[in-house]
């Protein structure tokens, strides 16, 4: 229930032995948290993704500090304490015990950044009953990665991983949902005002599925080519001791027209998920020298496949011009 003051409240029944009970009414949330927490041991939690672009570097993150710091000190946190904990590409793992031991970190490593992952902990008084409960905040980055043999060229058909799909994730452990609320808006502020641009679901979607696309592409162009020679065979099945080689030719082209398929498809398929990138913004971590060349490798490869895709993009769409119309230019035409 809701009091004439406007704090949530509820009644709670205590029941006893031999069928007594006792009724507390209007009881605050925040003690019936304290309560919850006391008996269980358990904490609540919130968590969010967020699909947006972002370009991370020091300064963002010490925004990140900035806004967080300022809404605890609201709550008159008794303790606080931060970790930040940065993977490189190759498992180099490097961890710092606050944020103003993370200022001295090497802007110059090669090696670009695969997570970054930034832990508050947080002791703070409840107001209702006067004890310290821990709050723990987590706040976790994935930004784009080309791995080595990818930034070497020799490979591009994994460019795409986990990293493009919603790249922002936070978490907090708290006992009160007010602070945690506070905490969690207080995050959204951050991301609001680092963002580039929002991705759309639809983009977000497609990223998600994009594996399913190749062999649905494939097959959907082969199944219309072998329905395309069937539609044929009338043509060339008629009496096949006496135009054996024209059967023999059918044959042949089936084959050919078949195999033809399959490397248009396999292609536009494999080009087309790298070439949406163009269409949608990506995430990256600009903190040291081995993350801005992986922008710049990255951004150089996926323009790259924009080419590409238009390229096959034609390619299939003759081709799927071929298989419908495939009676009049193989028989009307005389190719066959």
């Amino acid at each position: 229930m809701i009091s004439e003051e406007g704090a949530a409240r509820a009644d709670v029944v205590l029941k006893g032995g031999k069928d007594s009970s006792v009724t507390l009414e209007n009881v605050p949330v925040e003690i019936l948290q304290a309560m919850y927490r006391e008996i269980t041991g358990k904490t609540e939690k919130i968590s969010k993704y967020y699909a947006a672009s972002i370009e991370l570097d020091i300064d963002t993150i010490s925004q990140l500090f900035y806004r967080v710091t300022q809404t605890i000190n609201q709550f008159g946190p008794i303790e606080r304490s931060e970790t930040i904990t940065v993977n490189h590409l190759g498992d180099d793992k490097l961890t710092f015990s606050s944020f103003e031991r993370f200022r001295l970190y090497d802007t110059n490593k090669r090696a670009p950044i695969a997570a970054i992952l930034i832990s508050f902990n947080i002791l703070i008084r409840s107001a209702q009953t006067e004890k310290p409960y821990n709050y723990k905040l987590t706040v976790r980055f994935l930004p784009f990665v080309l791995k080595e043999a990818e930034q070497e060229g020799l490979s591009f058909r994994y460019l795409i991983g986990p990293y493009a799909e919603r790249p922002l994730y936070a978490e907090i452990e708290y006992v009160d949902y007010v602070v945690a609320r506070s905490v969690i808006s207080a995050v959204d502020e951050w991301v609001n005002s680092i963002k580039n641009t929002e991705n759309s679901p639809i983009s977000d979607w497609f990223i998600k599925h994009q594996e399913k696309f190749e062999p649905i592409i494939i097959g959907l162009g082969v199944i219309a080519s072998i329905f395309a020679i069937i539609s044929l065979a009338p043509n060339y099945t008629a009496n096949i001791p006496e135009n054996f080689h024209l059967f023999g030719k059918y044959i042949l082209f089936g084959i050919v027209w078949v195999i033809i398929t399959y490397l248009i498809y396999a292609g536009f398929a494999s080009h087309i998920v790298l070439g949406w990138y163009n269409y949608r913004k990506i995430s990256f971590s600009m903190i040291n020298k081995g993350d801005r060349d992986n922008k710049n490798s990255s951004l150089k490869i996926i323009g790259r496949h924009k080419k590409y895709t238009v390229a096959f993009l034609i390619a299939a769409s003759v081709h799927m011009a071929v298989d419908i119309f495939s009676k009049f230019i193989f028989h009307y035409m005389r190719i066959i």
